[in-house]
């Protein structure tokens, strides 16, 4: 989750440690990388703050800016809150959150502030006790994990974290221990017998660490993270403020194209000129199968925006989806000249070319997608493909095998494998690739066929 990721493991810069404030200027950071939504959110947060300086609106203030990340600013509008109320133990918290990214001593003392008010709420001693572990004070850590333990004993992530400060101590007995019970909590997850394989082996207990690896290998998750309320809030604001365009980006990627349809049309209602409206319009077009009438509405974009890259990216993406493969070359290559150095663009490119029968360009379009190491086997067969065109099987052997380390149940490199290695003589590398083909799908009339040339090939000579 966005909360957590953002909160224990933000960067460090330098700022003085939280002291009391002087004066009462309200932070207005640059908004310039921000959606339109965004910025009038917070500028509207701020000029409340400017006719109302109380302490909640100090807070609030401070809240959206964390929900972005602009946690210098944030931090000096929770200082704000606090100088107007020390009793304000979630503003403290926050302004814990705010100050990790800056120094650690700021964090340490907000968030003993906070505890100092709210004792009873588990998330500041963790986060208490998370930090104090990065800053090196390993006994003030193990002193708010042992508490945070004692207010949710039934958490098996608090348990680990306190198994973890022992362990960094050397107290291997007290650590297994704590683990061992947290083994039992319905929460825990795959991390406690990870940690507990660690602590074997520094123990050097070989065969406990070896068993307890085997243990973890079986859980699908790690123990969660506990509830936190407090900073559920500033997950809501970041996910309210941050605009319906986001929403709809997610809504695309969830394959709800209609829903996402339906959001970049508001705000074009509102906003006609909004280029990542239009491109996610005609995204969303193109993946919904509505590619004419996204191309209708990327052209006049491209007319509008001609120095926009990802307008040409899209516009090429929806030609393409029509089969309308030289003008959406043309539509990469426009974008191409904008972003020369953007290898997914170079990639549909090549793929264009490929329908075009113009293999040299296009193996060479796609190499450059494949010099990145996709973590995806699809740009290595695409490449396998137009190298078998260009006659160049060993090359074409090279791709296909690299792609299928990445996804090695795809059918039909195997079966080019097949072809390609049975060709060239090297049938005991066919037979494994088309008796893996054969696993995956027995039946299939390619397979067969496949096979039936490598029984052709290796006639009055030794099966592998």
């Amino acid at each position: 989750m966005w909360v957590f990721a953002y909160l224990y493991f933000s960067p460090k810069s330098s700022t003085p440690p939280l002291v009391k404030v002087v004066g009462t200027e309200i932070p207005e950071p640059a908004l310039d990388d921000f959606s339109d939504e965004v910025r009038q959110a917070i500028n509207v947060a701020r000029k409340e703050l400017a006719t109302y300086p109380t302490r909640l609106k100090w807070r609030k203030y401070g809240q959206i800016l964390l929900a972005f990340q602009l946690d210098a600013e944030a931090l000096k509008c929770l200082e704000q809150a606090v100088a107007i109320d020390s009793k304000d133990a979630k503003s403290w918290y926050y302004a814990g959150i705010a100050g990790r990214t800056a120094d650690q001593e700021v964090a340490i003392a907000a968030f003993e502030k906070s505890v100092t008010v709210s004792a009873d709420y588990c998330p500041v001693w963790v986060a208490l006790g998370r930090t104090q572990f990065e800053a090196g004070n390993v006994r003030e850590s193990k002193k708010a994990f042992e508490q945070s333990v004692e207010l949710m004993p039934h958490e098996a992530i608090l348990h680990l974290e306190l198994a973890r400060v022992l362990t960094a101590q050397r107290k291997y007995r007290e650590a297994v221990s704590i683990l061992m019970g947290a083994m039992d909590l319905p929460t825990a997850g795959g991390d406690v017998p990870e940690e507990l394989s660690n602590v074997f082996a520094l123990q050097r207990d070989f065969t406990a660490a070896e068993h307890w690896k085997e243990r973890a290998e079986l859980f699908q998750e790690n123990s969660a993270e506990i509830k936190d309320p407090w900073m559920h809030e500033i997950f809501i604001l970041h996910q309210r403020l941050r605009g319906k365009l986001a929403r709809a980006r997610e809504l695309a990627e969830l394959k709800e194209f209609a829903e996402a349809e339906v959001l970049c049309r508001q705000i074009l209602e509102t906003d006609p000129d909004n280029v990542m409206a239009t491109v996610g319009l005609g995204s969303c077009l193109t993946d919904a199968g509505q590619w004419a009438e996204a191309v209708q509405i990327l052209v006049a974009a491209s007319k509008a925006h001609p120095n926009e890259a990802e307008v040409w990216t899209i516009l090429g993406t929806a030609q393409c989806a029509g089969l309308n493969w030289k003008d959406g070359a043309g539509a990469f290559r426009k974008s191409l000249a904008i972003e020369p150095k953007a290898p997914q663009i170079s990639y549909r490119l090549g793929l264009a070319l490929m329908q075009l029968h113009e293999p040299e360009e296009a193996a060479d379009r796609i190499r450059v997608y494949t010099s990145t190491e996709p973590d995806t086997g699809q740009p290595y067969f695409d490449l396998g493909v137009v190298l078998q065109e260009l006659k160049k099987p060993l090359e074409a052997v090279e791709a296909f095998e690299t792609g299928i380390l990445i996804a090695p149940d795809e059918l039909h490199a195997r079966l080019s494998l097949g072809q390609i290695l049975t060709t060239l003589g090297d049938h005991e590398a066919a037979n494994r690739h088309i008796e893996h083909a054969e696993s995956l799908e027995p039946d299939n009339l390619s397979v067969r066929s496949v096979r039936q040339r490598w029984f052709d090939a290796t006639r009055g000579q030794p099966v592998p």
